[in-house]
């Protein structure tokens, strides 16, 4: 049963241009790895949690587990705890 309620979790994705294991890395390739990863690091963390569990925690173990495969899909990728301030931030709103 969802709970419908809302909580912003913000965080931020640093990738390389380039790095010795993998070469250039394409925007396009960036984008595709980024949100593959954060799609999987969602479904691991979500699938763990009940309508008990707090969102803030929820968050902050998404971007632990985040991180975690990107930086393994792409060497030298993070996800971060911030944005860079002047990333221009995207919200993605579930249908």
């Amino acid at each position: 049963m969802a709970t419908r309620d809302l909580f912003l979790c913000k965080f931020g994705v640093e990738m390389p241009i380039e790095n010795g294991k993998q070469g250039f890395i394409s925007v396009e390739r960036a984008q595709h790895a980024a949100a593959k990863c954060a799609n999987l690091a969602a479904k691991n963390i979500l699938s763990l949690t009940t309508k008990e569990t707090p969102l803030g925690i929820a968050c902050e173990v998404f971007k632990t587990e985040y991180d975690l495969i990107l930086n393994n899909t792409i060497a030298g990728a993070h996800a971060t705890r911030r944005c860079h301030a002047r990333a221009k931030p995207v919200v993605v709103i579930p249908p």
